[in-house]
């Protein structure tokens, strides 16, 4: 039975007319003063969780706060006479919800006497006097409204002085709870809802392990094999519609050292027999909470399961609990108007501009606008509820298009820009990519970086601390990031590689180009000429693995892009290995160095020829190999020539051709031709693989035009 259908059923017992109903009340008031009178101030709900109600609060004869809930149940249109009396009881009335609310510091921990329950502790007002109630519902109840739906949890009511409750036999879900007073639902006027003090923001889960809790006998391993299986679960999952697909962000495990398995089906999730008929959607690190399903099923019920694999063991947990870590969802494309997509900005952009600052980027709206108004939370804001809880961080002016939150603490963090009309009145349209974003960004911890990773025999052996500190001072001259160390562990078939970089703080645009090559690299011009282009990592990288190798020697090299300008001095063990890498178990081949480095120039031609026969068509490793020896070596024309196909063919994966429009763009640019290049730029291929990068493109072409 809800909240609500208790103060609406108190509503019609209050009926004036009959004496019977009111001397029940008074038997029942009496009745309540016996049971709320425990001296050990401490209860344990003795009827099944969920079946009562929060009533409507009534005072006393005398109580100043009495007029304060204009009952007109029992006095309707009554009359104020005494002008006196009106303005004492609106004084103390006001002196009253100047300390709402009146339970503060709410806090839920784990009961150890009893498996499966809960003790709820908080404090308390001295001024209150009326009956407190414990709710709990399955979504954090943050409104007045909810609080009506949610379950009273305490039947009879608690004493006006208690401070902690018992809830036991919870059954198995994800919980939130909220702890008010009657004063406070009595009147709408009177409800004030804080997290952390009168409800919870974090969910507490319940899940009963059906194979190991069966006839144990021993009440205490439950409890402590629960708290065990809880540190692999994941939280509060939350599906996020796209345009064209749909976004999915939870709450991360306690547990460490672990990766996540994202499934979709169309049954619901029960156990691991779950599995055989759902569809793995993907898989992320235990320190990115969020997938995208790119391929959603439109205007269909499914339901998504987020489950935790400890990456020691291999074991996947595979516990489901509704609301929790799986939901039911059903896509919906969002539905604009056009008027309504003119009120509000677009291509909303998120990244890491350094260790601890994010900046945002987005195109104003086509309607005439005063104002943009930031938002973060740790959740995606994609409703009003969610933007109550958000904290307003700034605001920005038409025409500047950008705004940075600094200073931030390691977390995921989630934004929305709303835009405020000429009135002032602030548009609350909520659309993924265009006011809001469905994907937290991580500004991460700050690590200590003097800890080595043990290298094979055949990388650098790198004084860190020196190149580190020699580093530290260059950026300072320079005014800009550069690269501190590099360091390679060669594995069967892959290589990891890990830098530090120096300057981090100093804001700029930074992308980091990974090369590799059989041959030494020793400076910029034989990276550009020798080494394949790999990858080019954004800004807040520090890590890259080279996989799928075959048996060899490697040299490998990471160069800075700077604002557009590349770092060309290459430093030994700073950002270029001086020796090779060795991949798999085939014996190592003595090799003259001088001998390969004297002959080059006989041998460069072959290996590109070779190169480009053993690669497929049109795979993101043969684009790479393109730009290596078009676009790095500022043959821009070539660059585009050679890249016709990959924009134009059906057959190119999305991926590839996202990049091949992206540097289509960027070799227009170069060539001055900005027009053409504003039409790669805006294309939503580039604008969903690069949109940080299209942003900035993007402006640059318009302030040339």
């Amino acid at each position: 039975m809800s909240i609500q259908f208790a103060f609406q059923s108190a509503r019609r017992f209050f009926r004036p007319g009959s004496v019977v109903r009111i001397l029940t009340i008074v038997a029942l008031i009496l009745v309540w003063g016996a049971l709320s009178a425990d001296p050990s101030g401490q209860s344990i709900a003795a009827s099944i969780p969920g079946i009562d109600d929060i009533p409507g609060a009534q005072y006393p004869e005398g109580d100043p706060r009495r007029n304060s809930v204009r009952d007109e149940r029992t006095n309707p249109g009554t009359d104020n006479t005494t002008t006196t009396e009106t303005n004492t009881d609106t004084e103390t009335t006001g002196d009253v919800r100047a300390r709402l609310p009146l339970i503060r510091n709410l806090k839920i921990e784990r009961y150890p006497d009893i498996p499966f329950s809960v003790k709820i502790t908080w404090d308390v007002d001295p001024s209150n006097t009326t009956a407190i109630y414990v709710a709990r519902f399955i979504r954090p109840i943050d409104t007045r409204e909810i609080l009506l739906e949610a379950d009273n949890i305490t039947s009879p009511p608690l004493g006006p002085k208690e401070t902690s409750f018992i809830d036991h036999k919870i059954p198995d879900g994800a919980y939130y709870y909220a702890v008010v007073t009657s004063y406070e639902v009595g009147e709408r006027n009177n409800m004030v809802l804080k997290g952390g003090d009168n409800f919870t923001t974090d969910p507490l889960i319940i899940y009963r392990p059906e194979e190991e809790n069966v006839n144990t006998g021993d009440e205490t391993d439950n409890e402590q094999i629960d708290s065990r299986v809880e540190a692999y679960m994941a939280g509060d999952l939350l599906a996020v519609n796209s345009t064209d697909a749909v976004k999915l962000n939870w709450r991360g495990a306690t547990a460490r050292n672990i990766a996540y398995n994202v499934y979709r089906s169309h049954e619901p999730f029960k156990n691991e027999t779950s599995l055989e008929i759902a569809r793995l959607v993907g898989r992320t690190e235990g320190n990115t909470p969020f997938v995208e399903d790119r391929n959603p099923i439109i205007g269909r019920k499914v339901y998504y399961a987020v489950t935790v694999v400890d990456k020691r063991t291999d074991r996947e947990y595979l516990q489901f609990v509704l609301n929790a870590n799986y939901i039911a969802h059903t896509y919906e494309r969002p539905q604009v108007s056009q008027d309504e997509e003119r009120q509000i900005p677009e291509a909303l952009t998120v990244y890491i501009e350094n260790r601890n600052t994010i900046k945002l980027l987005w195109v104003d709206p086509e309607a005439e606008f005063s104002d943009l108004r930031v938002y973060r939370y740790d959740r995606p804001i994609l409703n009003e509820r969610s933007l109550r809880s958000a904290r307003f961080v700034g605001w920005v002016k038409p025409g500047e298009n950008t705004f940075r939150d600094t200073n931030l603490d390691p977390g995921i963090y989630y934004y929305a820009v709303l835009p405020r009309n000429l009135q002032g009145e602030e548009i609350r349209t909520f659309v993924e990519g265009y006011t809001f974003t469905g994907f937290g960004t991580r500004i991460e911890a700050v690590t200590d970086n003097t800890d080595t990773t043990e290298n094979t025999d055949t990388t650098d052996t790198i004084d860190t601390g020196d190149n580190t500190e020699q580093a530290e001072e260059e950026a300072q001259n320079l005014g800009e990031p550069v690269l501190a160390t590099l360091e390679a562990e060669g594995k069967t078939d892959s290589v990891d590689l890990k830098w530090v970089i120096a300057g981090e703080e100093l804001e700029r645009n930074l992308r980091q180009l990974v090369y590799r090559s059989k041959l030494p690299m020793r400076s910029f011009e034989q990276v550009r000429n020798r080494g394949d282009l790999l990858a080019e990592l954004p800004g807040n990288r520090r890590t890259y693995t080279d996989a799928g190798l075959e048996a060899g020697k490697y040299y490998y090299a990471v160069i800075l892009d700077v604002d557009g300008k590349i770092q060309e001095g290459l430093k030994s063990g700073r950002n270029y290995l001086e020796e090779p890498v060795t991949v798999g178990s085939r014996p190592d081949t003595e090799t003259d160095t001088q001998t390969e480095d004297n002959n080059q120039n006989q041998n460069d031609q072959r290996t590109n020829t070779d190169r480009r026969e053993q690669r497929s068509r049109y795979t993101m490793e043969r684009l790479n190999y393109i730009l290596s020896v078009t676009f790095q070596r500022e043959r821009y024309g070539e660059a585009v020539r050679q890249m016709v196909p990959f924009v134009n063919l059906r057959e190119v994966p999305r991926d590839v051709k996202a990049r091949a429009m992206l540097y289509t763009g960027i070799s227009y640019y170069n060539m001055r031709q900005y027009r053409a290049a504003l039409e790669y730029f805006v294309h939503e291929l580039v604008r969903h693989y690069y949109p940080e990068r299209a942003r900035f493109w993007y402006n640059r072409c318009s302030g040339r035009l």
